[in-house]
């Protein structure tokens, strides 16, 4: 029983030097998969921005530059990652993931059909020459500027400086209306006068009041009352 339990315990120990020499072995692959790691992050932030200004000067929408930034630094990343771990002697787990890199993207595509969804709208939404960043819009009830196209959200900043974050989904579903779009706008304002009042006078007052307050591209007669 003795020599039963000391064999046990010498062939705990040599399984423990053994994985603690494995351990001492692969500290520089880990210390260099790091530092890979570390590199890939910096490269892919300096490519990405350096590829949105790249693309800024023909493409004068920065929802574009930001989504094409954001998935430029995604893409150095994932090569970094797929380097690392091979670094690792891991190229089994390179070679499982790619495997199975097409079961999993089709599980996730139905477990995240809404997500994906408002992804691809943010794209589309970004490709719109007529929604752009900084423009006025009035949509699902909200009124306020666009502050920001990502690949979730639609985000408005309204008159009283809250924000709005709306799914990119439903942007292009629903009806929106961008105040931005025309120079000049026309508005109804609602007044009254006395009974006694003389009409001609109330007419011409306003208008010389308008004309003198306001920047009208029109004549102050052009004003209908």
């Amino acid at each position: 029983m003795k020599e039963e339990f000391n064999s046990s315990l010498d062939n705990i120990v040599l399984k423990l030097e053994g994985w603690f020499s494995t351990l001492i072995e692969g500290i520089p692959n880990f210390i260099l998969a790091i530092l890979i790691l570390l590199v890939a992050y910096f490269i892919a932030k300096y490519v990405g921005s350096t590829t949105a200004k790249l693309v800024s000067k023909k493409v004068h929408k920065k929802a574009i530059t930001n989504i094409v930034e954001k998935v430029v630094a995604l893409l150095i990343l994932i090569v970094g990652l797929f380097i690392a771990l091979g670094v690792l002697n891991l190229s089994k787990t390179v070679t499982s993931l790619l495997a199975g890199a097409g079961v999993i993207g089709l599980v996730i595509g139905f477990a995240l059909q809404d997500t994906l969804s408002n992804t691809v709208s943010g794209i589309i939404i970004s490709f719109r020459d007529k929604i752009r960043i900084g423009n006025w819009v009035e949509t699902q009830g909200f009124a306020g500027e666009i502050t920001e196209i990502n690949l979730k959200n639609f985000i408005l900043k309204e008159a009283d400086n809250n924000m709005v974050l709306l799914p990119n989904k439903s942007i292009l579903e629903n009806p929106l209306k961008n105040y931005s779009l025309t120079d000049t706008m026309r508005i109804t304002v609602g007044c009254g006068v006395g009974y006694e009042s003389d009409l001609e006078q109330v007419k011409n007052l306003t208008q010389q009041t308008i004309a003198d307050t306001f920047e009208v591209p029109n004549s102050p007669e052009d004003v209908e009352f």
